[in-house]
């Protein structure tokens, strides 16, 4: 049995979760760094990252990959993946996670990660679709 209890409302600071550092990633290290600097870091769990120096390593690597994992560091026991909605013009619009219980998440964390960044990108795309037609597509259905 399990049983977690999130309070609507609560405010998860980026720096401490996957979902977090997915949305930090679509930022420049300038901007990541000002929030860095100002956002009072301090250890939610005993593995939370509070330094800037490595938090912003580990944006930079989820920037890289395409998707931000975490572990034990809002919640202990609770790890998880992100993976940014990006537009086409490469701004990061949202994001999306899957976390789970550190024990039944780390022996599934590949396929987990995979399922995250395609349902990701399935997002991005559908929305580039609701934004019009997408470059070069349907040509003979505007000629009609």
């Amino acid at each position: 049995p399990l049983r977690y209890d999130a309070e609507i409302g609560t405010v998860r600071p980026a720096y401490g979760t996957s979902i977090g550092h997915a949305l930090l990633a679509g930022q420049d290290d300038p901007a990541v760094l000002a929030y860095l600097h100002r956002a009072p870091l301090k250890k939610l769990t005993p593995r939370t990252i509070v330094d800037a120096a490595t938090i912003l390593k580990m944006v930079r690597k989820a920037r890289e990959r395409g998707f931000a994992p975490i572990a034990d560091s809002f919640t202990l026991g609770a790890s998880g993946v992100a993976a940014p909605v990006v537009t086409p013009v490469g701004a990061t619009v949202a994001a999306l996670s899957v976390i789970a219980p550190t024990a039944r998440f780390e022996p599934r964390r590949e396929s987990i990660t995979e399922e995250v960044v395609a349902a990701a990108r399935s997002i991005a795309h559908q929305l580039r679709g609701n934004a019009g037609p997408k470059p070069g597509a349907g040509r003979e259905s505007h000629e009609r």
